[in-house]
């Protein structure tokens, strides 16, 4: 009898290690539904980023970020990233994204030319078309760590949507000590790559 009692528990045990392994804590924040690929391309400003980002790149202390994404296809964009660190000249990188499943258009791919592999790109939440572009966006990965809070104007950003994403990351979790938000700079000294065109 001790032995079923061992065995079942062992299985119970395998089961629910198996539900951890293939299951991403992401996955309980869930993805948006829909991107509008032509509202996502273009400019971002990195205004928030958190530990995991940082310790992810292996930047500390970078100021002045952006992202610049041009869309390919309906699935595939380029992307560059610059950031400056003190008065230093920007720093770049560049690679690709991909959509792998096209009904998931908010989980994405990227992979930079710095990078050994693919990293995991999850839109969480998108803010509202203005100009015909999205104002802003909340991004982490697959494991709900690193967070990048991107907008299309630091200044708009801080006026209209600072207290809703605020509000939206203590809401979601990102408030322990390593996915707590860290705020980007971004003042009138920054210098910004031209953007492309």
């Amino acid at each position: 009898m001790a032995n079923k009692n061992t065995q079942s528990w062992f299985a119970l045990v395998a089961v629910f290690g198996a539900i951890l392994c293939f299951s991403s804590p992401a996955e309980g924040l869930g993805t948006v539904y829909d991107v509008d690929a032509n509202k996502y391309v273009g400019r971002w400003y990195n205004m928030y980023t958190n530990f995991w980002t940082d310790s992810f790149t292996g930047i500390d202390g970078a100021e002045c970020t952006t992202a610049e994404y041009g869309k390919v296809s309906e699935t595939n964009f380029t992307v560059t990233n610059a950031y400056s660190v003190g008065e230093g000249e920007p720093v770049t990188s560049s690679g690709y994204a991909w959509v792998p499943i096209q009904s998931e258009p908010g989980k994405v791919l990227i992979e930079l030319d710095n990078d050994a592999a693919a990293s995991t790109y999850w839109i969480l939440k998108l803010g509202p078309i203005v100009d015909d572009q999205y104002e802003y966006s909340v991004v982490t990965d697959s494991q709900a760590r690193s967070l990048s809070v991107l907008a299309r104007d630091p200044e708009t950003f801080d006026i209209n949507y600072d207290a809703e994403v605020t509000e939206y990351l203590l809401i979601t979790g990102f408030t322990s000590p390593t996915t707590q938000r860290v705020r980007v700079y971004h003042g009138d000294d920054c210098t910004y790559l031209s953007p492309e065109a």
